[in-house]
């Protein structure tokens, strides 16, 4: 006999080797193929089209507040996001146009890395990857996906911090005997704890997933990583106490820290609206959404395709979680279009399950492929019709300021747009380091006025009270009615784009932001943001006009040109018509406040207004007046307005309890005091 061969041949080889050997089917040694980088194609093509769209420079709302913090690495607004600071420092750096450009590119580089990441993390569903493909081609052709990943913005990095997430927690769901995953996932946790509130609440849906699954040891394991992943936090300390210019809270001790991190100066201006349902902001979020109909449409039907998957139920779950946090947590997000983009994504990602499930009705061939193949040619021709962001509004604005001030002024501004656009300039781009920048309802707190008195340490001497501001001071003041109006000086007057003394030699107001807009043209106006902030200087004129001077006429073509420019605004509706109501013209005021109503169903100043120029058309407002004291029985206006009402028909005693529940509540209320003043004088009691 010979010797036996088979034990030489696969000594040292690998089973599917010796199966061979010993004569198994062939099959089994042929290589599986390679997965196509369908996720890199993914990251390249949304990365293409993000570069393309992006902005040239600066942009409107908090763009250069964290463009600036971003490129000292200072601290920016609650709670700080030090991950964003870093990745768009980095990128800043590259030598790519001017800075404000590069923080634009970096957001889209996060965006489309978020799509990536996301394509990812639904691999272990099985999604097809066509399906895939087409569903997050669709997130990044929806308009609010694109305006976050075309400017300076955190949200695109949420997005990212979110797949990365999902993509750990499908992983340690799906390959429970691998203890990586549920390792990184708590690391993962304790990262994003310091980047954006809602990617905390995500942290916690996860997290208590996670918890029943691991035994004491794999928590034990995680709690230090989470930890670790948390000291992401110990940035905000540590640049703060280099004294950067932006040092948001100067969160250098631990009450600061805290402070900072929950976002407590937040949450104390917007008490009020923080946790109560918001109907106008529940519109506004629906109406972001419908403005991507088809991925919409496909997302919420895949939500429920996605229950039938192991683990498939996070993602409606997470997409309750942004809508409820849009609406509830900051409804003041709506309004600026900073909500909804985690949502965004989430509905790409129900978008692919439905359309996998669309490919599944057909047998395999071209028509499997036509579903998805439509949903992705569908989202690459409407990202053609994603505006090329031309914006340079905000810049031509500063510019035109820049002129117009006069050496070492003290400027007061209370918008995002002029807080953060002068943020950028004096930090980034070095521009008018003469001028004293506040923010006006931040004169109370020293981390936002010291950098600036280091700086100016004349002007801390000259000015030693910020509620009085010596006539010696050249002064420039952002007009914003209502923002501290009592301590606003009575001697100011418009010198574009804000107001100071002495009156300005320079053109009119009108004329020149008539030049400013002539400059922007057709594009520079297509932009909401842009629309919004010409609108506001015009409200300011026309407010200016009829409350300082009584110019009727000039206040009257200021807020209609406010009007025009941002019709889908009831604020720009209702100040119309109260100006209306000031020429006597009171049947249009209510139609002004009918169509101020439509827009923003819940804007109770319009209500309010309505009844007030139904009585002087001796009208019965009851119905609008019983809606605004059902939604808050303590609106003392509202009550004072019923008692008149009840006592022009004759219910005297009915008109009296208003007038004195309307007292109880607001001791000042004017109304109400007339009120009880006339039935006392022809014996009403």
């Amino acid at each position: 006999m010979g010797e036996p061969i088979a034990d030489q041949a696969t000594e040292g080889k690998p089973l599917k080797a010796k199966l061979v050997a010993l004569g198994a089917p062939r099959c089994y040694t042929l290589p599986m193929p390679a997965p196509r980088p369908w996720w890199a194609a993914l990251l390249f093509g949304a990365g293409a089209l993000f570069s393309l769209s992006a902005a040239p420079g600066l942009t409107w709302l908090d763009a250069g507040e964290l463009g600036a913090a971003a490129w000292e690495l200072g601290v920016a607004h609650p709670p700080g996001a030090p991950l964003f600071i870093l990745a768009h420092k980095l990128v800043m750096l590259l030598p790519l146009g001017d800075i404000a450009l590069r923080g634009n590119l970096a957001s889209g580089l996060l965006g489309a890395c978020a799509l990536a990441v996301a394509y990812l993390a639904v691999a272990p569903w099985g999604l097809r990857a066509i399906a895939r493909l087409g569903g997050l081609a669709l997130v990044a052709s929806a308009p609010l996906f694109a305006l976050h990943a075309v400017t300076i913005e955190v949200y695109t990095g949420a997005g990212l911090a979110l797949a990365l997430g999902l993509l750990l927690w499908l992983r340690a769901r799906h390959a429970p005997q691998d203890a990586r995953y549920p390792l990184l996932l708590w690391l993962w946790i304790g990262v994003v704890m310091g980047h954006h509130p809602e990617l905390r609440l995500f942290a916690a849906l996860l997290a208590l997933d996670l918890l029943p699954r691991g035994r004491l040891r794999g928590l034990l394991r995680g709690a230090p990583l989470a930890l670790a992943g948390a000291l992401s936090l110990l940035y905000l300390p540590l640049r703060a106490a280099r004294l950067p210019w932006r040092a948001w809270g100067d969160p250098r001790d631990l009450a600061a820290l805290w402070d900072h991190w929950s976002g407590a100066r937040i949450r104390a201006a917007y008490a009020d609206r923080m946790g109560a349902l918001d109907l106008d902001a529940l519109w506004g979020f629906g109406a972001q959404l419908f403005e991507a109909p088809l991925l919409l449409v496909l997302g919420l039907i895949g939500f429920g395709l996605l229950l039938q998957r192991r683990g498939g139920w996070v993602i409606p779950v997470a997409w309750l979680i942004d809508a409820l946090y849009s609406t509830l947590i900051n409804p003041m997000g709506v309004v600026d279009q900073q909500n909804g983009l985690l949502g965004a994504l989430l509905l790409g990602i129900g978008a692919a399950a439905t359309l996998h499930a669309l490919m599944d009705l057909f047998k395999p061939g071209p028509l499997r492929h036509a579903s998805a193949a439509l949903a992705l040619l569908g989202a690459l021709t409407w990202a053609f019709w994603i505006p090329r962001r031309g914006d340079r509004g905000l810049p031509l604005l500063l510019d035109a300021a820049a002129d117009e001030l006069p050496p070492l002024s003290l400027l007061l501004v209370t918008s995002d747009n002029h807080a953060a656009g002068w943020a950028f300039r004096q930090v980034v781009e070095g521009s008018r380091l003469d001028v004293a920048v506040f923010v006006r309802q931040h004169l109370w707190d020293a981390s936002s006025t010291a950098p600036i008195f280091r700086r100016r340490p004349d002007l801390r001497a000259a000015w030693p009270k910020p509620s009085e501001i010596p006539p010696s001071l050249p002064l420039r003041w952002e007009w914003a009615e209502g923002t501290d109006a009592a301590l606003r000086p009575k001697d100011l007057s418009p010198a574009f784009p804000y107001f100071g003394r002495p009156e300005g030699t320079g053109p009119s107001f009108e004329r020149a932001l008539s030049r400013l807009r002539l400059q922007l043209g057709a594009e520079g106006l297509v932009e909401p943001a842009a629309r919004r902030a010409l609108a506001n200087l015009l409200t300011d004129l026309g407010l200016y006009a009829l409350r300082e001077r009584r110019q009727l006429g000039r206040g009257l073509s200021a807020l209609s040109e406010a009007k025009a420019l941002e019709p889908e605004s009831a604020r720009r509706w209702n100040n119309l018509g109260w100006a209306l109501a000031l020429a006597g013209r009171f049947e249009e005021a209510i139609i002004h406040c009918d169509m101020a109503l439509r827009w923003a169903p819940s804007h109770r100043a319009a209500r309010l207004n309505r009844a007030r120029y139904a009585l002087q058309l001796s009208r019965d407002p009851t119905a609008d007046l019983n809606t605004l004291i059902d939604a808050n029985p303590q609106d003392a206006d509202a009550l004072a307005l019923r008692g008149i009402t009840r006592g022009n028909q004759g219910d005297l005693e009915g008109a009296r309890r208003d007038f004195e529940a309307a007292l109880r509540i607001n001791p000042q209320q004017a109304d109400a005091l007339g009120g009880l003043w006339q039935l006392r004088r022809t014996g009403g009691r």
